[in-house]
């Protein structure tokens, strides 16, 4: 007589040379490397790794822990490489595009820059 699914799970072996049970544990998502099909990100993804094995606990997951080692820790170093010197731009909402937008909401929002503010916007419409 045949085996069953669960004699099979726990004793067949696989191309990879580990049973169904040994490659489907349950493990710590934290030792798994994380990678990145580019590889300008590789440091961010490095970085989050390792945040994770020396702030994460194997039982639970803290909200520190969350907030430190998650998407927001590879968003933000990560942020530099794909948006290059806009990122403080951006960061600030001061993009030419944006302040073109408010201006032509507010016109008076272009003479509210202060001083030095307005003889900057003249130096760049000139250059």
């Amino acid at each position: 007589m045949g085996k069953t699914i669960e004699e099979l799970f726990k004793t067949k072996q696989l191309p990879e040379g580990k049973t169904a049970a040994e490659k489907y544990d349950i493990r710590n998502s934290k030792d798994i490397i994380l990678r990145s099909s580019t590889g300008a990100m590789d440091l961010p993804f490095k970085i989050a790794q390792i945040a994770r094995r020396n702030i994460s606990s194997r039982l639970k997951e803290t909200r520190i822990e969350e907030e430190t080692t998650g998407l927001r820790i590879i968003a933000k170093a990560g942020a530099p490489i794909i948006y290059g010197t806009d990122i403080f731009k951006l960061s600030t909402q001061k993009t030419e595009m944006v302040t073109e937008m408010k201006n032509s909401v507010n016109p008076n929002n272009a003479k509210d820059n202060g001083l030095l503010g307005n003889l900057f916007e003249k130096g760049k419409t000139k250059g």
